[in-house]
């Protein structure tokens, strides 16, 4: 299946009342569908299809489904123990993938490690979240025991250490969590007995923070804090995370890390200007394409720029421009004619690219036509005086069996330039056009190239 991905930046990405938005430049001539934001929360494996519109009206269609995608990785179980860490929170992907209606990918939502529940027994790492070729890796495991290193995120930040000291001082560090590291456990190292437990580290978006580090001590003691989906470590047993995090250390039980989810919003545009057919025929007594179109309505229309490309459907570039109505309820026709095609035999592809009166753009389905190659002739026509003589170069019929009357189009190569081609509808007419051109090409050899239906003919000429 041909997707583009493009990654962008986090400012692009924004909650409003518990949603995830996207933003985008927004075009007020096309209109826009936007289908709920899915959530996939239940860790396993499964098949997206991407929705069609529930709105299209009949003489509308689909153009583009851009289809906007966060992922993250399971986080990390907190660690059990007096200074158990806290788990780290799962990595945060976003991406945009161009689809069409009916595209399936196939995904799997990582799950949560478990919380350490033996005897100062480390948290299990998380598993990854999978979205077609896109990984979101899994926090891992907080440490156990007296002074138990907070886990790395699935993002690679490293988890926070913990310390211990007597006095029954035990501190975990915080977990790591998606966007920076947590901090570190603390004792006193004299004074007061005091154990204050690591922060976890913050996520992204609300999802995939680390989770807090368990403190223990004789006197006072300040549980390590968590957001973004990792849970606060705990001298009992820590709560479980959600959201990705990681979960908190716990003196009796560490929290288990949050199950990794697959969040998919999808922005459907539809096209202002309906098309009713687009259409691309060759005409071989002019050898030239003739491109027809027609729009049953539009919408602050502009113009349409004609793009070709040849031989692939992916390298195209304008070859004209044709106004549009820029309001219309009614059918539109229109046409272009492609009078600057290839010698050889080739396939060329084309399309339309409109513009609104805003400058936003859109695009036309791709339509093909053979072109066939020329015929190469030799001796249907004559060019005098050879070598050129006064500036003057006149081009003579001497098959007048191989000429049918057809449009003329002749150009001028020569090493230091070469002319534009020019159609004429005689012979008078092309030494009418030679006289202007002649005086302006440098001494040397030139080749004068003319053609006519399905033939060329190359004559040699000299100017001294």
């Amino acid at each position: 299946m041909y997707m583009r991905i493009k990654f962008f930046k986090l400012f692009q990405i924004s909650f409003f009342l518990g949603f995830l938005i996207f933003s985008s430049s927004v075009s007020l001539a096309q209109r826009f569908e936007i289908i709920p934001t899915v959530m996939l929360s239940t860790p396993g494996s499964g098949t997206y299809t991407v929705p069609t519109s529930t709105t299209l009206g009949p003489d509308e269609y689909v153009d583009e489904i851009e289809v906007k995608i966060v992922i993250v990785g399971g986080g990390g179980g907190g660690g059990r123990g007096e200074g158990a860490g806290g788990g780290g929170g799962g990595q945060v992907v976003a991406f945009t993938i161009n689809a069409s209606p009916g595209d399936s990918y196939a995904y799997t939502v990582g799950a949560g490690g478990a919380g350490g529940s033996a005897t100062n027994e480390a948290g299990s790492n998380g598993t990854p979240t999978i979205f077609d070729t896109q990984i979101a890796n899994p926090g891992l495991g907080g440490g156990g025991g007296n002074a138990g290193a907070g886990g790395n995120s699935g993002a690679a930040t490293p988890g926070s250490a913990g310390a211990s000291a007597g006095g029954n001082r035990r501190a975990g560090g915080g977990g790591s969590g998606a966007s920076d590291n947590g901090t570190d456990g603390t004792v006193s190292a004299s004074g007061q007995p005091t154990a204050i437990g690591g922060n976890g580290g913050p996520g992204l978006f609300g999802y995939g923070g680390g989770g807090g580090g368990a403190a223990t001590s004789s006197r006072f003691q300040i549980q390590g804090s968590a957001v973004d989906g990792g849970t606060n470590g705990s001298a009992g047993t820590a709560t479980n995370a959600t959201n990705g995090g990681g979960g908190g250390g716990g003196g009796i039980g560490g929290g288990n890390g949050g199950d990794g989810l697959v969040l998919i919003s999808e922005t459907l545009v539809i096209l202002p200007v309906e098309y009713a057919y687009l259409n691309a025929s060759f005409d071989e007594k002019s050898r030239t394409a003739h491109i027809t179109w027609a729009t049953y309505k539009e919408w602050e229309n502009a113009h349409f720029d004609i793009q070709r490309a040849i031989d692939n459907a992916t390298t195209f570039e304008s070859i004209g421009r044709v106004e549009g109505v820029g309001y219309s309820d009614v059918s539109t026709y229109y046409s272009f004619t492609d009078e600057n095609l290839p010698l050889f035999g080739a396939m060329a592809y084309y399309r339309l690219m409109q513009v609104d009166f805003s400058g936003f753009i859109a695009y036309s389905k791709t339509v093909g036509m053979r072109i066939p190659q020329v015929g190469i002739s030799k001796g249907v026509w004559r060019a005098y005086p050879n070598p050129i003589l006064c500036e003057q170069l006149r081009i003579s019929l001497l098959d007048k069996s191989r000429y049918d009357g057809e449009n003329i189009a002749f150009r001028i190569v020569h090493p230091m330039l070469t002319t534009q081609t020019i159609t004429v509808n005689s012979e008078n007419e092309i030494n009418e056009q030679l006289a202007i051109l002649i005086p302006r090409i440098p001494k040397g050899l030139m080749v004068v190239v003319i053609q006519w239906g399905q033939n060329v003919e190359y004559i040699k000429v000299l100017k001294k």
